[in-house]
């Protein structure tokens, strides 16, 4: 288990049942029964061949994600977000959260959690086109207003 920013952890699913703090897992299936502070909203790869996954649930749930992550930030709440060995579907939830609510880029909040937690896999092609083209926007930290730069979804 990794801090990468003060109180946001980003570990495997084992580590997750010792933690102290709430529990986000993003596991395509819960990982445990009877975790009290825990939430689960699984974070699947972007299916465009398979209508049985839409594309919109994943933006929805890491959306989602982001504002539960953010929420239990701000109430002071240690928080790790799991999966089942903290290099894919975890770190693409914390860079989402990061993106969304802390305006960072995803191209510096994976620059940052591949300094804390080396073994992290990028994953932004999990995502749709057009949350890609978010990747170069600037949003205002946790208000998802005003757009300072507008791309294509080709970059």
């Amino acid at each position: 288990m990794d801090e990468i920013i003060e109180r946001l952890y980003v570990g495997e699913a084992r580590e997750a049942r010792g933690f102290s703090g709430r529990v986000l897992c993003v596991l395509n299936s819960w990982a445990w029964d009877g975790a009290e502070d825990a939430v689960w909203l699984p974070v699947v790869k972007a299916d465009y061949d398979n209508l049985e996954r839409p594309i919109e649930a994943l933006q929805q749930n890491l959306d989602l994600a982001a504002d539960v992550i953010d929420g239990w930030l701000r109430d002071g709440a240690d928080v790790l977000v799991n999966c089942r060995e903290g290099r894919e579907r975890g770190p693409l939830t914390i860079a989402w959260f990061l993106h969304r609510k802390r305006g960072m880029p995803l191209d510096d909040a994976y620059y940052l959690l591949k300094s804390k937690r080396p073994s992290v896999v990028d994953r932004r092609l999990w995502l749709p086109p057009i949350m890609r083209a978010h990747e170069s926007l600037r949003l205002p930290a946790s208000r998802g207003g005003m757009i300072t730069k507008v791309i294509d979804a080709d970059g």
